[in-house]
This record gives C-alpha cells, structure tokens and sequence, in this order.
C-alpha cells in the first residue's frame, strides 16, 4: 500500500512541475526526494491528479481504516460504505462529537 498524506495548508504551484492541492486533499507520495533534505517531494492529488513535486511540509500523515461493516447515510453530511472499504481518517475530533470522524473514501 502506498504512503497516502493529508495537506493540512493550501499550496498553489508556481512551476510546471509542481502539483496545487487543497487543504484535507489526499495525495499518494510517488517518491520521497530524502536525498536532498529540501522537503520537495514528487506526488499526486488523489484521486486522479497529475504528479508533480510538492513541499512535504505541507501535509501530514492520513490513518486509513478498512470498514467491518456496511453503513447507509441518512442525511447528507453523511457518507454510505460496505464492509472492507478503505477510509481515509481527515478529522477524528472536532464539531462531530466522539464518535463521527470526517472521512473520505477512494
């Protein structure tokens, strides 16, 4: 499985080869550049971006967890899964109350 991070700051690209992304935009790292110490790393805005380099910096790890069981959303800030499905953890604490986390799913 792949390294998948959350930006946690806006970046906008100032070069060709670098990659824009939103806060709690996921992005699959495709190769960590440790070589150079910089914080420039090449990755992609998940689901379907380009790749391109982006500073590291700007993001943070993302827990993925996989569905025991099936849920169907009831209201619209909710989000329907099946048992076995990959969620991606954006916020366990906040607004949501214990036991509702904001999640995403690829």
């Amino acid at each position: 499985m792949s390294t998948i991070l959350r930006a946690v700051h806006n970046f906008t690209s100032e070069n060709e080869d670098e990659i824009t992304f939103n806060v709690n935009d996921l992005i699959e790292v495709v190769e960590r550049d440790d070589l150079y110490s910089d914080g420039w790393w090449q990755g992609k805005v998940l689901p379907d971006g380009p790749v391109g380099l982006f500073p590291s910096a700007f993001t943070a790890p993302c827990d993925a967890v996989q569905a025991l069981y099936d849920f169907h959303a009831e209201h619209k800030d909710e989000l329907t899964f099946y048992a076995g499905d990959v969620i991606y953890v954006l916020e366990e604490d906040g607004p949501f109350g214990d036991d509702w986390w904001k999640v995403r799913l690829m």
